[in-house]
């Protein structure tokens, strides 16, 4: 028999229960629980109640079940936080409870619950204390929970995998909350840090960025035509020459002159595109390291 409500009426143990069919026998089980009445004591119900019922050859029982639904880990988790913060707990917490089986609740609940008795100790962050979970169609339970509070700190973490030259956006991180156990003294805390970036290596979902992951995209690959620009006294002049080395926004790179083998040092300021150094002297590059033009040929 199932029933939704919290106490055991005559009619949930027999089907023909008469005028005192209405009649509360007592406490019905949890929500999620049951309960299970023998043929002896429902002979005793039923005797007393005016009930044509008898055992038959063969024991029989009836056993009464009541629906039930979890409270929800982040209801009581909740709960826990602000006794926490009441005990002396600074900053945002991860919570941790035990594996302790806490009551059901009626489906379609909202439990109000209750901490008290808080005891938190600071320097390993376990604590314990009494847990009051009222609901309606429900008497109040009260039971002992514990678990561990940690410390956490804001991180941006990854909200898929990554793979390494990505250019990352606003969907690819998110900010987060991770326990400090697993901070880094590079640890990036701000999306502002991360957008625009490229990935250096690859990142798991879910894994928190550092500063390692990351780095300036890069706008011009090691053998490719850049665009030079010389800036002179009332002129500007355009030249081109070839990278001897890849460099991301504001990095001083080696570029060469394919023609005449000179070599200035330049800093990138755009896809393909450098200026080159204020009072940077062009040097022979016969003895430098070779470069590729874009055929991918030394010359």
């Amino acid at each position: 028999m199932l029933i939704d409500r919290p106490v055991v009426e005559l009619k949930d143990l027999f089907h023909h229960a008469g005028i005192n069919a209405d009649a509360v026998l007592g406490p019905a089980p949890l929500p999620g629980a049951r309960i299970v009445v023998g043929s002896r004591q429902l002979a005793a119900i039923a005797l007393r109640y005016g009930v044509a019922w008898f055992p038959g050859d063969s024991d029989q029982s009836v056993s009464i079940e009541r629906p039930g639904s979890p409270i929800g880990h982040d209801r009581i988790v909740a709960a826990v936080s602000r006794a926490l913060r009441q005990a002396g707990a600074a900053g945002h917490l991860a919570i941790n409870l035990e594996g302790e089986q806490l009551p059901m609740v009626p489906p379609n609940s909202r439990p109000d619950i209750s901490i008290d008795q808080m005891v938190f100790d600071r320097n390993t962050g376990a604590f314990r204390a009494i847990a009051h979970i009222a609901a309606p169609r429900m008497d109040t339970v009260t039971t002992t929970i514990g678990g561990v509070a940690k410390p956490e700190t804001q991180r941006v973490i990854a909200t898929h995998d990554l793979t390494r030259g990505d250019i990352l956006n606003d969907s690819d991180v998110r900010l987060t909350w991770v326990a400090q156990d697993d901070d880094r003294h590079d640890a990036i805390r701000t999306l502002s840090r991360v957008i625009g970036m490229q990935v250096s290596q690859s990142i798991l979902k879910g894994m928190p960025l550092s500063r390692r992951m990351i780095a300036d995209p890069i706008l011009v690959a090691r053998g490719a035509t850049v665009s030079l620009a010389v800036d002179m006294p009332g002129l500007e002049v355009t030249a081109q020459g070839v990278a001897l080395a890849a460099g991301g926004s504001g990095h001083v790179i080696p570029v060469i002159n394919p023609s005449s083998h000179e070599i200035v040092q330049a800093v990138v300021d755009g896809p393909d595109h450098a200026h080159v150094l204020p009072g940077s002297m062009p040097t022979r590059g016969d003895n430098a390291n070779p470069y590729y033009d874009l055929a991918g040929r030394q010359p």
